[in-house]
């Protein structure tokens, strides 16, 4: 899985994603299940601290009006684009409204090419590029029912109405999102959808391959898509290495077409930055959730090792999210407890950290997701979980499991 480790390098924000569609929800303050892993879901969000522009009020709230900010003040000159997307052809027939603009070779031999695919109209105009093989995006039209001709799409008075104002903090670099209204765990807090999708790894290729396709996905965005675009945070010399940049800064973690974690999404939201001491202690803190996380999720010769995973550093692991004001993203250090625990045998623990996973996990899930885990059955038959002593047991009689990463 991929998480962030430097403020300053990767800020990745990892958003539950529904269908491309990005939702951020409450915390009290401020990954699917590891049990069957899956997509990593809930709000974690950083970004770098040389922050000087934040984005605008007008940019969720009335997408039409003029944007307070002129792109000459902006890296990206998003108004001075003069390519157009490649219409839809007989040869090149258009998937769901979306056409394909250019093909890559996929870095395995045999396997599909990956392709960009552009659709302009999307989201009154605001319109939506994919990083996709052409047979995943088949399988992705089919089960996302926003782009159906009969989908209902969220509506500028919609977007007006979320519960939160940007107000200036100097302090920050520029704007901040502060509450008008008081919040529960849960509550939706801003709501929209992707701009770019990325459905693969970024490791499967090159920073100079992405800077490249990066610029040219954007590029493909109408005009209002582009300038949202914009509004982000970026640093960089260019255009191309800035958008690199903001993608690094920006994103939310989106599943392979694999199935796999790694992939990712850009959304516009608010953003603000640390100050610098803030943001090297939570570059500290976040390194070791890395580690842990890493640590705790390896299952391989699980017994044999001298110094195995133990369910102290499994708490240690929840202090640090909560420490980082994750609250809402409680659900994954929880599940790792909960197997850390079991896999020493001590139910209890096991039990209650599974439940606690499945409270967090609630609030950031659709209605039928316990379906697609296993937190039940570690409640009512930790036993009987594969996890059940598998760092205690000898290891010609651990069972056989091959965890999805």
């Amino acid at each position: 899985m991929s998480f962030i480790t430097s403020h300053q390098n990767l800020a990745w924000l990892f958003i539950s994603l529904v269908g491309s569609h990005t939702g951020v929800y409450a915390s009290s303050s401020s990954l699917s299940s590891i049990f069957e892993a899956g997509l990593p879901h809930g709000s974690l969000s950083f970004q770098g601290h040389n922050n000087t522009i934040c984005p605008t009020p007008g940019y969720v709230v009335n997408s039409t009006k003029t944007s307070l900010f002129e792109s000459r003040h902006m890296m990206y000159k998003y108004d001075q684009v003069y390519i157009s997307p490649a219409p839809e052809t007989v040869e090149n027939p258009s998937l769901g409204g979306f056409t394909k603009q250019s093909c890559y070779p996929h870095p395995e031999l045999g396997i599909e090419n990956y392709c960009v695919y552009a659709n302009p109209t999307f989201n009154d105009n605001r319109g939506m590029v994919l990083f996709i093989r052409p047979s995943y995006l088949k399988v992705k039209l089919e089960e996302f029912s926003i782009f159906k001709p009969d989908s209902t799409l969220l509506t500028a008075t919609e977007r007006k109405n979320f519960p939160y104002t940007l107000q200036r903090m100097p302090s920050k670099g520029g704007l901040g999102a502060v509450a008008n209204q008081n919040l529960q765990v849960g509550d939706l807090v801003v709501s929209d959808y992707s701009l770019v999708v990325v459905y693969a790894h970024m490791r499967k290729y090159s920073d100079e391959f992405w800077t490249e396709v990066f610029k040219f996905m954007v590029d493909l965005l109408p005009l209002k898509g582009r300038e949202l675009f914009a509004r982000q945070h970026g640093v960089g010399n260019t255009e191309a290495t800035w958008i690199f940049s903001a993608f690094q800064r920006n994103v939310f973690s989106s599943p392979q077409d694999d199935g796999t974690t790694g992939g990712f999404a850009f959304v516009p939201e608010p953003a603000c930055s640390l100050s610098t001491t803030e943001a090297e202690a939570s570059d500290s803190r976040l390194k070791t959730i890395h580690e842990l996380d890493d640590t705790l999720t390896t299952w391989e010769e699980a017994s044999l090792s001298v110094s195995p995973p133990t369910p102290e550093m499994a708490e240690h692991l929840i202090d640090l999210y909560k420490l980082e004001k994750l609250d809402i993203l409680l659900e994954l250090p929880h599940t790792i407890a909960a197997l850390a625990y079991n896999s020493f045998g001590f139910t209890h623990e096991a039990r209650k950290h599974a439940a606690l996973a499945i409270s967090y996990g609630s609030h950031t899930h659709a209605a039928n997701w316990l379906d697609g885990t296993t937190h039940l059955d570690i409640i009512s038959q930790p036993e009987k979980h594969w996890s059940y002593r598998i760092r205690t047991l000898p290891a010609d009689l651990h069972p056989r499991v091959e965890l999805k990463q």
